[in-house]
């Protein structure tokens, strides 16, 4: 003889799956307590530490904003520093123009004076400077200047010869200037005439192979009791080569 008959109702499929989400939640939520009971009791403290990073974050922002006021302030007294350099450069390249000024005018003084008043108070005729430079490779210059000393009552007029002593190949030998000078006009002049001073100058070249030593210069006033004046200058070692 058979029992009776059961019969059970099966709750529908979504209401496992319902049940099924709560009891993982629960899980989860369980889970999640659990960790933060432990790191309470752990001495861990969400807020605190929040709070902590939200001041570190306060505290590099001031950094980074101090980091640029000093970089800022660097580039400031880098470009304040190059402005001073610059300054000293023009302040000691004027001082440099100065003092050159001063020198040129103080020798211009002490020649003046020369003419006015030389120091062996000899009047007359005097050679007051023979210059010799190297113009180009192949040209050089002579300068001189001629001055009358105590008394310019009139001009003094006269003439000149320079003559340039040295060697080559075939020994010692001498140069007559006014056939090695440059002249586009094709005369040269070598006198002079003038009251208190002048300045003379001419270019001339060499010949090849010639190792010039010494430039003689003669200056010769006119008149019938005028004393011819002679001066040799050495060859500046810095126009040889």
């Amino acid at each position: 003889m058979s029992g009776p008959l059961v019969v059970r109702r099966q709750p529908p499929r979504h209401r496992r799956a319902q049940l099924l989400v709560l009891g993982l939640a629960a899980l989860l939520a369980a889970g999640w307590g659990m960790y933060e009971l432990g790191a309470r009791q752990a001495g861990y403290d969400r807020a605190a530490v929040s709070q902590e990073r939200r001041a570190q974050n306060r505290e590099l922002a001031e950094l980074r904003r101090q980091n640029q006021s000093l970089r800022e302030r660097i580039t400031l007294l880098e470009t304040s520093a190059d402005i001073d350099r610059q300054a000293y450069r023009q302040v000691d390249a004027s001082l440099a123009e100065l003092q050159a000024a001063v020198q040129a005018r103080e020798e211009e003084l002490q020649f003046y004076r020369t003419i006015v008043s030389p120091e062996d108070r000899v009047p007359g005729l005097r050679l007051e400077r023979a210059q010799l430079r190297r113009v180009t490779s192949e040209r050089f210059a002579v300068q001189l200047v001629v001055v009358q000393a105590l008394r310019q009552v009139s001009r003094l007029e006269g003439s000149l010869t320079m003559s340039l002593s040295g060697r080559d190949a075939s020994g010692e030998r001498t140069l007559d200037l006014s056939e090695w000078l440059y002249d586009e006009t094709g005369s040269v002049d070598f006198s002079f005439s003038f009251r208190y001073f002048q300045e003379l100058e001419w270019e001339f070249r060499l010949p090849e192979g010639f190792a010039p030593l010494q430039l003689r210069v003669e200056l010769t006033p006119s008149g019938r009791d005028a004393v011819p004046l002679t001066h040799s200058v050495d060859w500046p070692e810095e126009t040889t080569g």
